[in-house]
């Protein structure tokens, strides 16, 4: 889909601003995957060992509009 983006970080090459990334989402180390979008801008972090329905999910609550105050 066009409104999907795929970003990877290479964690082979020990980097700062990926440790620091890691971090603040409480994770050490890798796999490590989140989910961003309009309704998740901090990201929505995903389980370390990945089902389809936790991908689905996620993707669905990231992109839900959200209701007007």
């Amino acid at each position: 889909s066009p409104e999907i983006v795929w970003m990877r970080g290479d964690w082979t090459r020990k980097n700062s601003r990926i440790q620091e990334y890691l971090i603040s989402f409480n994770r050490f180390g890798i796999p490590f995957n989140a989910v961003y979008g309009s309704n998740a801008p901090n990201g929505i972090l995903l389980p370390e060992l990945l089902t389809k329905k936790d991908v689905l999910s996620a993707l669905e609550l990231a992109s839900e509009e959200k209701e007007p105050n």
